[in-house]
Formats: structure tokens, sequence, C-alpha cells
């Protein structure tokens, strides 16, 4: 399957007067949880590894700090669980797009770009001015998660033991 990628139209750029050089403090080595997008995007898109959640396939959750910073764009990344290919059919990138969109709608962001693999999604997002990057990471997966998990109990319970 080849990835879905999606740049949406976009008239924000840093507020004036500031440039990447001002927020380049702000990145860690592999892309991070946080970011600014104006010419970030380039950069971060072109690492071969950009995740912070996930320690290899040691199955260890490495701990990310969490910035809430007004006026600057975050680049997320969800993992599946064991790197399984759950994005692979058609359902769940359907499903999940369903979920950002009301994520967006619920906690107020700008959805900027968005990449689905088989095994992992990445999505840009602008949160604007007060905001809490939790909150928005809690209603990106949580109601994902909960519909998935409730499709396939009701549906394939033989796939349960994989989840």
């Amino acid at each position: 399957m080849s990835p879905t990628v999606r740049f949406l139209p976009q008239t924000d750029r840093f507020p004036e007067g500031q440039e990447y050089e001002d927020h380049r403090e702000q990145h860690d080595d592999v892309g991070g949880c946080h970011g600014c997008l104006q010419p970030c995007l380039r950069i971060l898109l072109q690492r071969d590894t950009l995740e912070c959640m996930h320690d290899g396939d040691s199955g260890h959750r490495k701990q990310c700090k969490r910035f809430n910073d007004p006026g600057h764009a975050h680049f997320l990344t969800f993992s599946c669980f064991r790197r399984q290919p759950f994005f692979s059919g058609d359902v769940a990138p359907k499903w999940f797009l369903e979920g950002v969109d009301h994520a967006r709608k619920k906690v107020g962001f700008h959805l900027w770009a968005y990449v689905i693999m088989p095994d992992h999604a990445h999505l840009v997002i602008w949160p604007g001015e007060t905001y809490s990057i939790s909150r928005i990471l809690w209603w990106l997966k949580t109601p994902f998660s909960h519909r998935i998990l409730t499709h396939v109990r009701e549906n394939h319970p033989k796939f349960l033991p994989r989840m």
C-alpha cells in the first residue's frame, strides 16, 4: 500500500518578524513531538526516523515532553500497537480521518498535513493560541481506538489476541 499524503491549503506562517532560526532550539534529533512548520516540515519529512514515543521493538514507551507553545505547529506520530499494519485496509484509515476531523472540531486546531502508512500515521497540526497538546492527543486517539476495538470485538473476535 502506498502512503496516503495530503497537504491542506494553509495561509498561516510564522508570526511576522520570526524566522526558522528563532525556533531551532525547539527541535530534537528525531523530529520530536513539537515544532514549527515553515520550513521545518521539509527537514522532518526527510528524516529516516520520525518517532519519539516508541523505543524500537522493545515495546518500551519513552516519555516525551509535551509543549504547549502558542503559535507553534506540532508534528505528531501515531504508531500502531507492535507496529502491526492496522491501517493497511480501507476502514481504519477512513475512521482515523473521521476521528481527526471530529477532534479538530471538538478541540479546535488546524490540520495542515497528514500521512497514513500501514503501521503509523503522521499529522501536522496548528492548535492556535491557547491549547493543551495532551487534550488534543486524547481526542485524536481515544475515540478512534474505542471504535476500532468495538468493531473487532463484534466482527472479528479471533483478531483480538493480536491487539
